[in-house]
């Protein structure tokens, strides 16, 4: 079972069931990865590893190594880039990080406003020593 919902209750029925039955339970929103792979789910469907694969790669292994100090650092950067992708319609602001990172994405399937122009170029120049920072602390 692929949870989208970002619903932590929700999401301790579904390690519940899964305790029952052995169903796979993959957790498919970021906000709430790190608390989900702690409590168990399987792995996860997720769009923030399409831009940072090597970010949320060392997060699920700090997790399962139970380093919480790594954790608790790569848990702030998750939710950090979180915050700052939300300001577009999805999936504008991984495709914004993947250009960041000198990867052609093609255009947009739609044209965006001025001010949403904007905004990408200031995520862009955001992104790019916030990027050099984490992979430096991912070591």
């Amino acid at each position: 079972i692929k949870d989208s919902s970002g619903d932590r209750v929700y999401m301790d029925r579904l390690l519940a069931l899964s305790k029952r039955t052995g169903c796979t339970v993959m957790v498919g929103n970021d906000t709430i990865f790190t608390i989900a792979r702690s409590a168990g789910a399987h792995g996860s469907v997720s769009g923030v590893a399409c831009a940072l694969p090597e970010m949320v790669a060392a997060l699920d292994a700090a997790i399962t190594s139970d380093n919480k100090t790594k954790v608790t650092v790569l848990e702030k950067r998750m939710q950090e880039f979180i915050v700052r992708i939300d300001r577009f319609p999805t999936p504008m602001g991984v495709r914004e990080a993947v250009a960041a990172r000198g990867i052609s994405i093609g255009p947009l399937a739609v044209p965006v406003s001025a001010d949403t122009a904007r905004a990408a170029a200031e995520f862009r120049e955001w992104f790019r020593p916030w990027l050099r920072e984490v992979l430096h602390e991912i070591g």
